[in-house]
């Protein structure tokens, strides 16, 4: 239990039987040799108990047909015995476990610290109801392996799933767990080699990193509740594959989310959900009522977001404008349809004025019209003209001033009547008996809000004091 085997660099050994921590429990089998790594260093390894393995420099559980002792020229061996023995890596070593017969009763795989790498024409990796768990910092590899894996795999906060070489499948849950009950795991995805492909769903409330410059394939509905942060490469959904948990959604540049594996094509977002990033989208973007779409990694810095097909709009735009530069955030996409709410952020020091030009949309063609824009106007005095947004583009207008002309009495309401009304514009009626009382002081007797454009009709109820020996009244417009 407290014994251990450094195998100081040394290959070809054939068979070892191992139990416990070792010394320390720095690992029963170990290679701390300060210059060499040894692979194959076992071909076969017995666990009498559950076992530790470590060391500080490579070692490889593989076939050692190049080893003049060698017993298994084709398969390596990791048994158990039948029993549901536990094997834990610690160190900050790489081990691999290469074309071995892995007993079906190997139970939980601990991945502490280092690389564990699973490689070649691996059996499996013992009984599929106990997991593999990759601690905080630590990796677990696959390097072309020959059918699916199929044992759970649980990631904590700050481990890594690495796709060293080939396509590699995953046909078993995976859950991107968390280091504190209220805390979300930054789970880290690099994919290299062909691609890695994920057969079942990812669940659990940590974040989801994509780097390294191949493909992430999933092929359902995933759950996981925390961001999807596409870095680099590609994300792909596949069959019925979609990410509906997923908080938010960000796809730096250079990455690609792309639903070209599913036969409609579509992300579909849904309420609660946030697509931004200044990456490429390869899909047609369908945007939910509750979500949001917003160019750029954050709330200031001016971006272009790229959508390859169509984008459809229910939910919230968010778009930023720098009228210092006459610059915005920009959507390019093969087709835009306009709904729900465009919302703007002025992002300079600069304010918006009349005359102002934001090309915030590039498409082939436009549809539809956002119900509302936020903010309401510009600035005081002034509109947003939405006549050229059938090309993408969003201009400032200078508002015309509302004119007054004429008031009636009827009873004691006040009824006004005018032109140049803006529709869903507010208007208020203020008034005074001093003509030279300042405006702050004049008091309001109603405020009206415009159904539409052009000549109005508003009503001030019990306004007037028969009374009083004068009054004055102005229309303000907000």
């Amino acid at each position: 239990n407290n014994a251990t085997l450094d195998v100081n660099g040394v290959t070809g050994t054939n068979a070892v039987t191992a139990t416990g921590g070792g010394v320390g429990g720095l690992g029963a089998v170990v290679n701390n040799s300060l210059t060499t790594q040894a692979f194959p260093a076992l071909a076969f390894l017995t666990l009498t108990g559950n076992t530790t393995i470590g060391g500080t420099n490579r070692w490889d559980l593989r076939p050692a047909s190049a080893s003049p002792d060698t017993l298994a020229p084709t398969f390596a061996g990791l048994s158990t015995g039948g029993q549901a023995y536990s094997l834990t890596k610690v160190g900050t070593n790489f081990i691999g476990i290469v074309s071995a017969t892995v007993d079906a009763s190997l139970a939980s795989v601990n991945i502490q610290a280092g690389t564990l790498d699973l490689e070649g024409s691996l059996t499996g990796m013992g009984n599929t109801n106990n997991p593999i768990t990759v601690f905080t910092n630590a990796t677990l590899e696959f390097w072309s392996l020959s059918s699916q894996l199929e044992k759970p795999i649980f990631l904590n906060d700050g481990a890594t799933i690495f796709n060293g070489s080939g396509a590699n499948t995953l046909n078993s849950s995976l859950v991107l767990a968390s280091n504190t009950p209220a805390g979300k795991a930054n789970c880290t995805f690099n994919i290299a080699g062909s691609y890695l492909w994920t057969l079942k769903p990812i669940s659990g409330p940590g974040n989801l990193i994509k780097t390294g410059s191949s493909i992430l394939y999933v092929n359902v509905t995933n759950t996981y509740l925390g961001a999807t942060l596409i870095k680099a490469g590609t994300l792909e959904l596949f069959n019925n594959g979609a990410l509906t948990g997923s908080s938010n959604i960000n796809v730096s540049a250079g990455a690609t989310f792309s639903a070209a594996g599913r036969s409609d094509d579509t992300v579909q977002l849904v309420s609660g959900q946030f697509l931004q990033g200044s990456g490429t989208v390869s899909a047609i973007v369908n945007a939910a009522a509750g979500s949001t779409v917003m160019p750029g990694t954050n709330s200031t810095a001016i971006a272009t977001l790229t959508i390859s097909s169509n984008a459809i709009f229910h939910g919230t735009c968010l778009m930023k404008l720098n009228p210092a530069t006459s610059t915005c955030d920009v959507i390019h996409a093969a087709g835009v349809t306009y709904g729900g709410t465009l919302s703007l952020t002025n992002v300079s020091a600069t304010p918006l004025s009349a005359g102002n030009s934001f090309h915030l949309f590039s498409a082939n063609s436009y549809a539809g019209a956002f119900t509302t824009i936020t903010p309401a106007i510009p600035g005081i005095g002034l509109a947003w003209s939405t006549n050229a947004l059938t090309s993408g583009i969003l201009n400032v207008g200078q508002l015309a001033k509302p004119i007054l002309n004429g008031i009636s009495l009827s009873g004691t309401n006040l009824i006004f009547n005018g032109t140049n009304a803006f529709a869903g514009r507010t208007y208020i009626i203020l008034m005074t008996t001093n003509l030279i009382q300042p405006l702050n002081q004049w008091l309001p007797v109603t405020t009206n809000v415009s159904a539409v454009s052009g000549n109005f009709t508003f009503t001030a109820t019990n306004a007037f004091n028969a009374g009083a020996a004068q009054q004055f009244y102005l229309l303000q417009a907000q």
